[in-house]
């Protein structure tokens, strides 16, 4: 069992904002477990957030559904819930899978920090400890594997992203495995 997590944020530092937390527990291709949280901007006021205008403006360059489905949705929570609600959905997956650690994929120099500066920020310690975060891209340089078409899954939005980073990591996995 693996799980594999996609931020989407207002800036590429780890000082940046989450503004919507996505993830899939899996396993040889198959998803067990979903997760997916979408932040009200509101609620990210007063943390001391840094924001690049470089990636608002990249986001306003986006497709539509991705811009709808990050910034318009009524299924918004305030930031701490969301990280909340995550530490939570961790834990049951453990505890339904009777597991005591996982690891969590994604870009291993990009999430990760934010994910934690946000934690910080909003006063809740994370569930999963910093050594159980492994990377997609090193992964991908060692299976030498060419990324996969998305199908009708959402580019930049973090449940969609981590469905398909689940599928692209259960093969390079295989791959390795074979070798």
């Amino acid at each position: 069992m693996e799980i594999t997590f996609d931020l989407e944020t207002l800036s590429t530092t780890n000082q940046a904002p989450i503004v919507q937390i996505g993830a899939v527990a899996f396993e040889d291709m198959t998803i067990y477990d979903k997760f997916l949280r979408t932040i009200k901007i509101e609620s990210l006021e007063g943390y001391g957030f840094i924001l690049d205008y470089r990636t608002i403006k990249w986001w306003l360059g986006q497709e539509k559904k991705a811009i709808n489905s990050v910034f318009f949705t009524k299924e918004e929570v305030t930031l701490d819930t969301a990280l909340n609600d995550f530490n939570i959905w961790y834990k049951n997956v453990l505890k339904n899978h009777s597991l005591k650690k996982i690891d969590l994929w994604s870009h291993a120099t990009f999430d990760p920090p934010i994910l934690m500066n946000n934690y910080k920020k909003v006063g809740l310690g994370p569930s999963m400890h910093y050594r159980q975060f492994k990377d997609i891209r090193t992964l991908s340089g060692l299976a030498n594997l060419p990324s996969k078409d998305r199908g009708n899954l959402i580019h930049h939005n973090a449940l969609d992203d981590s469905i398909y980073q689940a599928g692209y990591i259960s093969e390079m996995l295989k791959k390795i495995k074979s070798k």
